[in-house]
């Protein structure tokens, strides 16, 4: 066994590392001593946790494009007669290769690339640069600046409309 002044050394140690010195003179002494270790085993480290999923990638819109043509600043979009024509652009900026021509409240796809898009109703028409990145949605607005005069002709003041006019 150790002398007193031993223990007291590997004691020191033991509390100095996290351990425990246990004084085990006799076999009792050191069936004690198992048991209490034992008991004092510290518990498993946990497991580790999961490693994290990677973020899913974003979903591909269903459309990347959805113009809006309206006949005034601040009008109510024009859904029904008009048409859109979309041209690649060029690289001086002007209209190059024809790629559609669409009708009305028009949603699709367009490949990433510089474009010129147009739209008309009846003898108005705008034209707009767009370039399309993907994984982006475009929703360019387009204005005519143009307006729509109804006139209802009368043959004489006061009289009804004529008819077929």
């Amino acid at each position: 066994g150790l002398t007193a002044d031993e223990g007291k050394q590997v004691a020191c140690l033991a509390d100095n590392t996290g351990g425990k010195y246990i004084q085990a003179s006799d076999e009792k002494a050191l069936q004690d001593a198992l048991v209490e270790t034992i008991a004092a085993a510290p518990a498993p480290a946990p497991e580790p946790a999961p490693a994290p999923q990677p973020a899913a990638a974003p979903e591909k819109p269903e459309f990347n494009f959805m113009p809006a043509v309206v006949l005034a600043e601040g009008g109510d979009p024009v859904t029904d007669g008009n048409s859109w024509e979309i041209h690649k652009a060029k690289s001086d900026g002007t209209r190059g290769d024809y790629v559609a021509t669409e009708y009305g409240a028009y949603k699709g796809n367009l490949e990433p690339g510089d474009y010129l898009i147009v739209a008309r109703l009846g003898e108005a028409g705008t034209e707009q640069k767009l370039t399309v990145e993907a994984g982006q949605v475009y929703e360019p607005l387009l204005t005519l600046n143009a307006g729509t005069l109804i006139i209802h002709p009368r043959p004489s003041e006061g009289a009804d409309v004529a008819d077929g006019a």
